[in-house]
């Protein structure tokens, strides 16, 4: 993590390089164990209910819920629409 000052001159402080090398490191290559529809996330009826409070209902909204192997990450996204698109590059290493 990076205080304020860091971002606005570029250059790290005193502080932020201890507490940076203070944090373990996992390098690592990182997979999607699954991905899905997930209509029940609380989160997902939250978002539905403010919009709807403010005249605007978000009719189709749903939640997609990927979670990772090696860190047990989880992403949310919140879409209408998805689709899926053959990348020619998805095994390339950048």
């Amino acid at each position: 993590m990076r205080c304020h000052g860091c971002f606005l001159s570029g250059s790290c402080c005193t502080g932020c390089l201890l507490a940076q090398n203070a944090l373990p490191v996992l390098l690592g290559e990182e997979r999607i164990e699954f991905a899905r529809v997930d209509d029940n996330e609380p989160g997902l009826a939250d978002l539905l209910d403010r919009w709807k409070a403010v005249g605007y209902p978000l009719s189709g909204l749903k939640c997609f819920r990927i979670e990772t192997r090696s860190t047990g990450s989880v992403i949310l996204i919140y879409a209408k629409t998805w689709r899926i698109e053959h990348l020619l590059m998805a095994g390339a290493v950048l």
